[in-house]
């Protein structure tokens, strides 16, 4: 769910036009931090980031220090300011480089320009042949220089922007591990709830249908104790590959917490929520798994699945709590099966 920047020059020269034109409208403080909140907002790829901004404007409300720390970490950093706010002091240092380079290109030039016009002026003051010809071999020499200055201030810049594209990697690698479960590679139970958070706006505007599915592994503890907590992991990766394969398209799938795992299916109603639940139970239940060095098997591998439908009005956490409650259902009815979660509208 995470982004880079793939926007054209083009594209992105005119997006750097909407953000200086929103942050001077709004009296935002021009600093890198604000910039990339500004540039999210102009992308409109973060409905989470858009709705909180509105809400400050609306309201005549400044985006003071506090509220952008917060904003920035909330929907872009993730969690990982640590990392965000190195990345931001390298870029800031590498701007200010290449500022200063203009800068001193600039000079050069505004200097030649300078000297022409001194030159003119001799020439219109006292013609001879001598100042003609001395003021030649300045302006034949003063150009060359310009141009091995230009010529530096070009290599620098090429520098310059090598190091940007590092930097950037960095930064998305930094957002990408922020997002992510290290064991499984699968989202994680932050980035999960602002996925969620996002459907379940869009299905409220859309009225569309919502499901979650919550699994949970039968008795993992038991592969733990029994196996150990390397052979537990490789039975948690092995879960999630299995999985993967399952949700397509714009469903979305997480680790939720230790042996806990979380379906999130957009347009889809509770009859083919359930048919994705138990095509997922089945699965597993077929799953023959070994350990690589001595081939002893592992033993029956099963789950239980709870799956709830989307009411409007309901919060992020409602939803999940009524998910979980069917998921407790289906283990306390014997594990291995899947159970539709029925609380009765008030």
């Amino acid at each position: 769910m995470l982004h880079d920047y793939p926007e054209s020059p083009e594209e992105a020269a005119s997006n750097l036009r909407l953000v200086l034109q929103l942050m001077g409208q709004h009296d935002i403080t021009p600093n890198p931090r604000n910039f990339a909140l500004c540039y999210e907002y102009v992308l409109a790829r973060n409905p989470s980031l858009n709705r909180a901004l509105d809400g400050f404007f609306a309201h005549g409300k400044r985006l003071d220090e506090a509220a952008s720390h917060n904003l920035f970490d909330e929907h872009i950093a993730h969690g990982t300011l640590g990392s965000m706010q190195r990345a931001q002091d390298e870029l800031k240092r590498i701007l200010r480089a290449v500022m200063l380079q203009l800068l001193q290109t600039g000079n050069d030039f505004a200097q030649y320009a300078n000297g022409l016009g001194l030159h003119l002026s001799k020439l219109e003051n006292d013609p001879n042949i001598e100042l003609l010809r001395e003021i030649t071999r300045e302006v034949v020499k003063e150009p060359r220089e310009i141009e091995r200055s230009s010529k530096d201030s070009s290599t620098r810049l090429t520098n310059a922007t090598e190091e940007v594209e590092l930097l950037r990697k960095e930064l998305e690698d930094a957002r990408r591990e922020a997002s992510t479960d290290p064991l499984t590679g699968l989202l994680n139970r932050r980035a999960f709830t602002t996925v969620l958070t996002n459907a379940i706006a869009k299905a409220q505007a859309d009225d569309h249908p919502l499901c979650l599915l919550m699994l949970d592994i039968d008795h993992f503890k038991n592969i733990n104790d029994t196996y150990g907590h390397l052979v537990g992991d490789k039975v948690l990766r092995f879960i999630g590959r299995l999985l993967a394969q399952v949700v397509k398209g714009q469903d979305t799938l997480c680790r939720f917490g230790g042996e806990e795992f979380a379906i999130l299916l957009p347009d889809t109603a509770l009859h083919g929520a359930i048919r994705v639940a138990e095509t997922i139970r089945g699965r597993l239940n077929g799953s023959h798994l070994r350990l690589a060095d001595s081939g002893q098997l592992l033993g029956e591998l099963t789950a239980s699945l709870g799956v709830a439908c989307y009411r409007q009005g309901e919060s992020v956490d409602e939803f999940t709590q009524r998910a979980d409650k069917a998921l407790y259902e289906a283990k306390r009815q014997g594990r291995n099966r899947v159970h539709q979660e029925f609380t009765p509208l008030s």
